[in-house]
């Protein structure tokens, strides 16, 4: 079973997301620091894209008999190909926000025996689903840092 301190830890790290933006103006979210640099907009629909690549590795492990090897993301090029950019920021919040409602729901309703399936991470190596909660709460902590520095950056 899930911990629900380890849903509880992920609850909050969205909130403070969410937070963050709630009142953020698109045309201050959409500003970059640089050329490379994401926006909050982006950094958003970047938090939203990974929590679905999360889903599609938790459904990849329980549909495979031995260890799955995940792909690994390359996030500049989605977010080129998406265009998050020309996106509203409240769109990607509700994005964001349905898919961390389904992963909650999923969590809850993991087999035991999913739960102790190893997988490899191209970036963290062997884990097991415990460990993918503490990476996605950590993702969301590191990327609130990021919007915080790039809305001083763009506001300076």
């Amino acid at each position: 079973m899930i911990n629900p301190e380890k849903l509880s830890i992920l609850e909050r790290t969205h909130r403070l997301v969410a937070e963050f933006v709630d009142g953020m103006p698109d045309e201050v979210a959409s500003v970059k620091p640089s050329a490379e640099a994401f926006s909050v907009t982006e950094i958003v629909f970047h938090l939203a894209d990974v929590e679905q690549l999360w889903h599609d590795r938790f459904a990849a492990m329980q549909a495979s008999e031995s260890a799955v090897v995940f792909s690994p993301m390359d996030p500049p090029a989605v977010a080129r190909e998406k265009n998050y950019n020309a996106k509203p920021l409240a769109t990607g919040m509700s994005e964001w926000t349905a898919l961390r409602e389904k992963t909650y729901t999923l969590a809850q309703s993991m087999p035991e025996e999913l739960l102790h399936k190893i997988a490899i991470h191209p970036r963290y190596g062997e884990m097991i689903i415990f460990r993918m909660f503490d990476i996605m709460a950590n993702h969301d902590l590191q990327h609130l840092e990021q919007m915080k520095r790039t809305l001083k950056q763009v506001s300076a």
